[in-house]
């Protein structure tokens, strides 16, 4: 049968009886080295097998081949719709797969089982289909990115500005219709492979390059950090709807004489027929089908599940790399380096005019999560904050939802400590600005009372998100100046009773703490 094979030979019954034969005379021989000649035996069976699996695997690639010419050939005579491209790619390409899924099968058994002699084979067949699948629908893939690129566009806003592209509305277009693509050659792949799901994925991951390479560049230039956050919700709302349940039921094409086999019965089937059943099939041909019938209906390991966010992980570590980036740079411009304005400053008079019009001021835009940072107390009288306590706020409630835990605590604390030294040059300008008949004070109880509302408010932001105390710990100099001076002036304060009288630099598990005790006893 080997040394005159025709063209359909893999297809017929007796071929897979055959191969069937040639697995439990192998296995006897493994296991009976001891017989005379046995390694030349096994030897002539492992080559007749290696023979058989390579005429499956010639079968598959050129019948893939073969089918990818004919639909390319009909998408590319004449006008075709988008519904017969549809039919052509899948349902087409699908019907191949009842002719080719059984012996596609046979095929990936015995690879599993001998993999240094028929791995190659398998992966021949692999490489086949997925050459075949991304001749057809690359040209496609490509045109539909072009259409959503094209729908993204708005315009722009002044005199002779151009279009610009809606990031948030080309992130969502884009990436549901890359989980809907991969979502289809997921499952056509299921009708024909078991196997190879690393070679899937990477071929998926091939497709969505297309997107991601204009995607990319656009997320890594985009400067406002509202639109990045509403790309990271977009991508991380398909992750969450990943298609967890939609492959439970799936079943691959089977031949007509295995519909009445029950999964229990595929469970009970064994490994491969004992050389008795054999001797008695070559006698019973009942027994012969059922044989044959048994060896179809043996289902290995199949592709269960799509994990979509193995492919958007990418694009949404961009977008939240550049989101990280973006809060940097605005915590740096905008609470570091801030520069007090004059209406910043009016205090108390800016609370005495909140009280006096009972206003509650314009609404802080949150994540939709239940964000902690939503619940402060003071949140409807943020109109009154200063606006570096404001900025903060905004920047955390912004990234508490879309980076990872460690990092967000790396940035809040350095948005806290950078807030919190801001709010101490601005108390020392608000203490500058009262100006009794005295002059100026340096401690004046409006500035102190100013320091001390705002450190209580940036205290519960640092509640809110969970802040470690452990890394507000620091040193506290507070009552160096003093300490300075009393040695200067009083060299026997180092003596004696005198050293306990002097105040040294401790450190403090929490400064924002310090520093309200200190602007307490200065009130």
């Amino acid at each position: 049968m080997l040394n005159h094979p025709g063209d359909g030979l893999v297809l017929q019954d007796d071929f897979l009886y055959m191969v069937e034969r040639l697995d439990v005379c192998i296995e006897y021989l493994e296991s009976h080295r001891e017989f005379k000649e046995s390694q030349l035996y096994l030897m002539r069976y492992q080559h007749c097998l290696t023979r058989a699996m390579t005429l499956i695997k010639i079968h598959c690639v050129n019948s893939l081949k073969a089918l990818a010419a004919e639909i390319h050939r009909r998408l590319t005579s004449s006008e075709v719709s988008s519904a017969t491209q549809t039919l052509l790619l899948y349902p087409k390409f699908q019907s191949a797969a009842k002719g080719l899924r059984p012996i596609i099968t046979e095929l990936e058994a015995r690879a599993a089982r001998r993999p240094d002699d028929l791995a190659a084979l398998l992966n021949e067949c692999h490489a086949a289909y997925f050459s075949a699948r991304k001749q057809l629908i690359t040209s496609r893939l490509i045109e539909e990115i072009q259409r959503i690129i094209r729908g993204s566009e708005v315009q722009g806003i002044g005199k002779g500005a151009g279009p610009t592209i809606d990031l948030v509305g080309l992130t969502r277009a884009g990436c549901s219709y890359l989980k809907q693509l991969c979502s289809d050659e997921f499952n056509l792949y299921r009708h024909f492979f078991d196997s190879g799901e690393d070679k899937l994925y990477r071929f998926l991951e091939g497709l969505c390059d297309y997107l991601y390479d204009d995607l990319r560049p656009r997320i890594l230039h985009e400067p406002k950090l509202g639109v990045l956050c509403e790309v990271c919700t977009v991508i991380q709302a398909l992750m969450v709807l990943d298609l967890s349940g939609d492959y439970d039921d799936f079943e691959p094409p089977s031949r007509p004489d295995d519909d009445h086999l029950s999964p229990l019965d595929t469970l009970k089937t064994p490994i491969s027929p004992t050389l008795r059943d054999l001797k008695s099939a070559h006698s019973d041909p009942g027994l012969k089908s059922d044989l044959l019938r048994n060896s179809r209906a043996r289902k290995h390991q199949q592709l269960k599940h799509l994990h979509i966010g193995n492919l958007l992980e990418m694009v949404l570590q961009d977008a939240q790399t550049r989101l990280v980036f973006k809060a940097q740079a605005v915590i740096q411009s905008e609470i570091r380096y801030y520069v007090a304005k004059d209406g910043d400053l009016d205090y108390p008079q800016k609370l005495i005019e909140f009280r006096k019009n009972g206003s509650e001021g314009a609404p802080i835009l949150l994540s939709p999560s239940d964000n902690p940072l939503s619940r402060i107390t003071s949140l409807p009288r943020q109109s009154t904050w200063y606006p570096t306590v404001k900025k903060t706020h905004w920047v955390l409630s912004q990234l508490h939802d879309y980076v990872k835990p460690a990092i967000f605590e790396d940035i809040a604390y350095e948005a806290i400590s950078l807030c919190r030294e801001s709010l101490v040059s601005a108390s020392d300008l608000v203490s500058a600005k009262s100006k009794p008949p005295t002059g100026p004070q340096p401690n004046s109880p409006d500035a102190q009372l100013f320091l001390v509302r705002h450190l209580l408010i940036l205290k519960e932001m640092a509640t809110a998100v969970g802040l470690d105390a452990q890394k507000e710990r620091g040193v506290d100099f507070s009552g160096m100046a003093d300490t300075l001076s009393s040695i200067v002036f009083n060299p026997n304060a180092l003596l004696g009773q005198g050293l306990t009288n002097l105040r040294f630099p401790k450190v403090v598990e929490n400064i924002t703490d310090a520093r309200l005790v200190k602007s307490l006893n200065s009130v």
